[in-house]
């Protein structure tokens, strides 16, 4: 049985990264996994290192009139009216700042813990009720009561077991050392999904998908994945640069490479060619994963997007840009934990900031295109109870 149960804060995706670095160090620290996660279906291949995922289906998320998460992501002010919210996050703020120096039971702390997107999509909507009365059942409790459960937003930190509130600069800082360490120490994502899967999936939903030149390259290790994204409100400030991504494009299709443009929403690039296909769909970062894993090389921005999940994979990532934490003086590097523990990152910056294309093109052409699958050493996965 787990020692506790939190949930899924309905914030960014990556903050679900960030917890599952955190549930990665608990483990290592205390040598075993006992913290579950209620979370999402969508979400719930993030929480690698949990000991059990209480899964919420998609179609129960439908019932409860939950907009898809893509959509709650991008509610940027959601209930800041309310003023009765407003007073109850302050006052948290307060208890969890006094916690840095006095004892707070953290279960107190829990009931006043709500970020405004949680309040509204799961505790206002009844899921977090729902969530709570179906591990009762699975659990054969008598009451709600009886479950060690801790409602949790992103203060919370579960390597240290204490809510954390600080100014959000020293919230990225210590999360990025966690993942940082989280990599060197062997910590990754890793699928067993096929890629042939998801191409399969995807082909029969969108008919400008070409299944069989797709997994043709596949099968010759020949295809490279473009990750963008191309959000109007969602800080726009990081979409992906066009004029990178099309030139890069174009002199990757010289060198015959199938080229998959994936982003949900993505940048169109407006390029027609046989060896060339977006996948504007909304797919799982598993989903995703299995693509990139059986890719020859996989290209993102390290400003946005799930940079930092992917940075805990073993595929071979192509870095165009300065990552996010040195824009804002952070100066923890990914990339530098990726080396220190042997995963290949191929660095094309110093040719991109020269508008060099083909020489980057190139880097990544004259890499090993041996076939060879990535291994799952020490990958592990949590047991999985879906609350129907």
């Amino acid at each position: 049985m787990e020692k506790l149960i939190i949930n899924f804060d309905f914030e960014e995706v990556n903050s679900a990264v960030f917890r599952n670095a955190q549930l990665y160090l608990r483990f290592i620290k205390n040598g075993k996994r006992d913290v579950s996660v209620i979370v999402p279906e969508v979400f719930y291949f993030l929480f690698s290192n949990a000991f059990k995922l209480y899964v919420i289906p998609d179609s129960v998320l439908k019932s409860f009139g939950i907009i898809p998460y893509y959509n709650i992501s991008n509610d940027l002010n959601p209930n800041f009216k309310s003023f009765r919210i407003r007073i109850k996050i302050k006052i948290y703020k307060i208890f969890s700042f006094l916690s840095n120096f006095l004892t707070f039971n953290i279960f107190f702390l829990s009931k006043m813990n709500i970020s405004l997107r949680q309040q509204k999509y799961y505790v206002d909507s009844g899921l977090e009720n729902y969530a709570l009365s179906k591990i009762r059942i699975l659990n054969k409790l008598d009451s709600v009561c009886d479950i060690n459960y801790l409602r949790v937003n992103h203060d919370f930190d579960v390597t240290l077991q204490k809510f954390i509130y600080s100014e959000i600069l020293i919230f990225f800082r210590r999360n990025f050392e966690y993942l940082y360490q989280s990599i060197v120490k062997g910590f990754f994502y890793y699928t067993y999904m096929h890629h042939y899967k998801v191409l399969e999936h995807i082909s029969k939903s969108d008919k400008n998908i070409n299944f069989q030149i797709i997994q043709n390259a596949f099968n010759s290790n020949n295809v490279v994945i473009i990750r963008t994204r191309n959000f109007l409100n969602k800080q726009p400030v990081h979409n992906s640069n066009y004029n990178i991504f099309f030139n890069f494009t174009q002199e990757l299709l010289k060198l015959k490479f199938v080229v998959l443009n994936l982003g949900f929403p993505l940048l169109k690039l407006n390029i027609f060619d046989d060896n060339y296909f977006e996948i504007n769909e909304s797919i799982s970062f598993e989903q995703e994963l299995s693509l990139c894993q059986g890719a020859h090389a996989c290209i993102m921005s390290a400003q946005a997007g799930l940079f930092s999940a992917f940075s805990a994979t073993k595929i071979r990532l192509v870095q165009i840009d300065d990552e996010w934490t040195k824009m804002v003086n952070i100066n923890i590097s990914l990339v530098e934990a990726r080396n220190l523990a042997g995963l290949e990152t191929l660095v094309v910056k110093d040719l991109i900031d020269k508008l060099d294309f083909i020489s980057s093109a190139k880097r990544i052409y004259e890499c090993n295109r041996d076939i060879s699958e990535i291994s799952s050493d020490n990958f592990y996965l949590p047991q999985i109870e879906y609350l129907r």
